[in-house]
C-alpha cells in the first residue's frame, strides 16, 4: 500500500515523473499531499520525486485540471494530461502570469486558433515565436526561420489561408515588427552585422512592397510602437550611450522627444494614445504625452513593480484596453536541498579500508 504523502514513504528511492499537456500556454503543476506546490512549467515537467500520492494540476487562464496520481516505487511515471476546460476571457489585471500573457484582449478559443493554423501545414518544428496580433484580430504576425533566414510572417487565425512571408527573402535576420493601427504598413526591425546594427524599417502591406527605412543610424533602434492615431512611433535608441525610450512623428520622421530618463527599453502605448509606458529595471513606468506640433512628456508615474520577466528587444508585458497592465511572471525555479548525515562514515564505507 503507498503512503498517501511523499513525506511518508522516505524508505524508497525518487522516481522519475513526466508530465506534459499538448494545449500551447498550459502551466503544469505538481503538488504533494500536504498541498504544498513541488514544482511547475509551461505544457512539461520532468522531476525526481518519492513515491506516494500526488496531484497535477493543469491551469489556463482562471480554468483549472485536477487529477490525483499515484507514484509508485517500481516504475516512473508518465502521464499526457487533458487541458481543463476553456474559459472565455481571462481578467486583466497586474496579477496576469505567464499562461495568460498571450491572450490578452483576446478568447482562449482564439488563442487556440492561432496556434492550430501556425502550425497546421505541417511545420510543428519550425522555429516560431513573437506572435502578435493584427489590429483587426484577424491575423497572427509571428517571427520564424521556416524558410531560410528568420523573417516575419503572417497567416488568418481561421485558417483560410496558408502563412504568408512579408519581408523580403534577402533582407538580413527581422527580429520584430508590428503592423500599424490602420492595417496598411509593416513596421519591423531587421539585425545587420557591425557597425551597422539595428535599423527600424516599414514597407507596405498593400502593392509593391518595397522597405522603406524609418530609421537607419550608427545606433541602435529597436522596439518600434506606433500610435493608436498612426502618427507617432515610440521605439528604444542608444544614441545617448544606453538604451533610452524616444518618440517622434510617423512616417515623416522629424524631432524626437525623450520619453525615459535614466534608460528605459520596451515602449508601449495606452490605447488612447495619451501615455507610453516603458520598463527601467523591475519598474514600468507611464509617460503621460501631449502629442501637437510635437510631442512633450507632462510627467511620468510608476505604473507597475515587480521581479517580472523582462528583455531588451521585444516587450514582455502588454495594456489591457482599460489601461491595466498584463505583465509575464518571471518563471521561479523551486530550488531543493538534501542534508547527508554522518557523511564521512558513509564515504569511508563507500571507499573501503585504506591500504
Amino acid at each position: 500500500m503507498l503512503p498517501s504523502d511523499a513525506s511518508q514513504s522516505e524508505q524508497y528511492g525518487p522516481v522519475s515523473v513526466e508530465l506534459s499537456c499538448d494545449f500551447p500556454g498550459t502551466e503544469i503543476l505538481l503538488i504533494d499531499g500536504q498541498q504544498q506546490l513541488i514544482t511547475r512549467n509551461i505544457q512539461q515537467i520532468k522531476i525526481d520525486v518519492l513515491p506516494g500520492i500526488y496531484t497535477a494540476r493543469v491551469r489556463i487562464g482562471n480554468s483549472l485540471r485536477d487529477k490525483h496520481i499515484v507514484v509508485r516505487p517500481d516504475k516512473p511515471y508518465s502521464e499526457v494530461l487533458d487541458p481543463p476546460p476553456i474559459s472565455s476571457a481571462i481578467p486583466l489585471n497586474v496579477s496576469t502570469k505567464s499562461h495568460e500573457y498571450h491572450q490578452s484582449a483576446v478568447s482562449n478559443a482564439a488563442t487556440t486558433a492561432a496556434e492550430t493554423v501556425l502550425h497546421a501545414d505541417g511545420n510543428s518544428g519550425i522555429f516560431v515565436v513573437l506572435r502578435e496580433w493584427t489590429p483587426d484580430g484577424k491575423r497572427v504576425l509571428f517571427r520564424t526561420d521556416r524558410d531560410g533566414p528568420t523573417s516575419l510572417w503572417w497567416q488568418p487565425v481561421d485558417g483560410s489561408a496558408p502563412a504568408e512571408r512579408l519581408t523580403p527573402p534577402d533582407s538580413p535576420p527581422v527580429l520584430e515588427g508590428i503592423v500599424t493601427p490602420d492595417g496598411k504598413t509593416l513596421v519591423y526591425r531587421v539585425d545587420r552585422p557591425a557597425p551597422a546594427l539595428r535599423d527600424i524599417l516599414a514597407i507596405p502591406l498593400t502593392g509593391e512592397r518595397t522597405p522603406v527605412p524609418v530609421l537607419a543610424t550608427e545606433f541602435d533602434e529597436l522596439s518600434p510602437r506606433v500610435s493608436p492615431d498612426g502618427k507617432w512611433m515610440a521605439y528604444v535608441s542608444t544614441e545617448s550611450g544606453r538604451d533610452e525610450v524616444y518618440v517622434r512623428p510617423f512616417p515623416s520622421g522629424g524631432g524626437r522627444t525623450l520619453v525615459s530618463t535614466d534608460g528605459g527599453r520596451e515602449p508601449l502605448w495606452s490605447r488612447d494614445g495619451k501615455r507610453v509606458f516603458f520598463r527601467r529595471d523591475e519598474i514600468i513606468f507611464a509617460a503621460t504625452v501631449t502629442l501637437g506640433s510635437e510631442a512633450v512628456v507632462t510627467r511620468r508615474d510608476t505604473a507597475a513593480a515587480g521581479s517580472y520577466s523582462t528583455t531588451r528587444f521585444h516587450p514582455q508585458y502588454d495594456v489591457a484596453p482599460d489601461g491595466r497592465l498584463l505583465v509575464l511572471e518571471r518563471f521561479q525555479p523551486v530550488m531543493s536541498a538534501t542534508i547527508v548525515l554522518n557523511w564521512g562514515a558513509a564515504l569511508a564505507a563507500r571507499l573501503g579500508p585504506v591500504r
